[in-house]
């Protein structure tokens, strides 16, 4: 994220949430439109307002760079907020997922393929590519490996640890993406009409991050 801003100084976080991703050393403002979480950012957070995405109170070209992190797919018009971005900062950057890679996640593909039938439909990484692509601009896509101790609790960062902590974070994950495509999809994952896990559906499509350990996962690709 700090390669991606560059040099910028003022940087605009737009759907900001609690502040978990804010860049230090920089003069971050950030935007969120829930009062709940904005309650939630921790004492010394960036100075924060509450907007949305597609209305942000801002002067045309008043940041070095806007940042968006995990948040374009829970907006109401993804298009007029990526052009709002453009128009408030000289460069956008902005982390999201590619759907038909999580397709091939062992948890999504062998286990719950109703999240990726689902997340077709939301707003992912064509959606960002289109929306901050111009005639005079060029969209540069840099994917991110996530390292298997990931302390974040987004539903990739359990590649590695489906029991962590004793099976709470990552069901509780589940549970949370069967919520979206139905109680039926969960059950068929916690009852075990699914394949069992392998060693070889637990290993990263591509070199993981600099967390990766090297070491082997034992039969069942739990540690």
């Amino acid at each position: 994220m700090h390669a991606a801003l560059g040099a910028a100084a003022t940087v605009l976080n737009v759907g900001a949430g609690a502040g978990s991703y804010e860049p230090d050393g920089r003069d971050v403002l950030a935007v969120e439109p829930s009062a709940t979480m904005l309650c939630q950012r921790p004492p010394g957070s960036a100075p924060a307002v509450c907007a949305v995405a597609e209305h942000l109170p801002c002067a045309d070209h008043r940041f070095d760079a806007a940042l968006a992190v995990l948040t374009v797919h829970h907006w109401r018009d993804p298009a007029t907020g990526l052009a709002e971005l453009r128009r408030v900062s000289r460069r956008q950057v902005v982390f999201t997922w590619d759907v038909e890679v999580m397709a091939r996640y062992w948890l999504v593909g062998e286990y719950l393929p109703e999240i990726a039938e689902r997340e077709r439909g939301l707003a992912n990484l064509d959606a960002v590519v289109r929306g901050l692509s111009g005639p005079d601009r060029r969209v540069v896509v840099k994917p991110v490996p996530v390292p298997w101790d990931c302390s974040d609790g987004f539903l990739a960062a359990y590649w590695r640890r489906p029991q962590l902590p004793g099976r709470r974070r990552a069901g509780g994950h589940v549970r949370r993406g069967g919520a979206a495509v139905g109680r039926g999809a969960t059950r068929s994952a916690e009852t075990g009409r699914r394949p069992q896990l392998r060693q070889v559906a637990a290993r990263p499509p591509r070199p993981p991050g600099p967390g990766f350990t090297g070491r082997r996962l034992p039969p069942g690709g739990r540690d």
